[in-house]
């Protein structure tokens, strides 16, 4: 698939992991990041700060590592 969204995150298939609530976390946004999806975070304002710290390192050699 070539569109600009695929261009533009630089993935051959657009496949995204829905904020689900409670459960979306780092964890679970890593998962789908290394096994080839674009992973999202669901976390309230006072929780984020929190969560934003985990990802990078969950996900080893990813373009947010670079």
């Amino acid at each position: 698939m070539d569109n600009r969204i695929t261009r533009l995150l630089g993935v051959d298939d657009p496949i995204v992991q829905a904020p689900m609530g409670w459960i979306a976390r780092a964890q679970l946004a890593a998962a789908a990041s290394n096994a080839g999806g674009l992973g999202i975070i669901a976390d309230s304002l006072a929780g984020l700060s929190a969560t934003v710290a985990g990802p990078g390192q969950l996900t080893p050699g990813t373009t947010a590592n670079r």
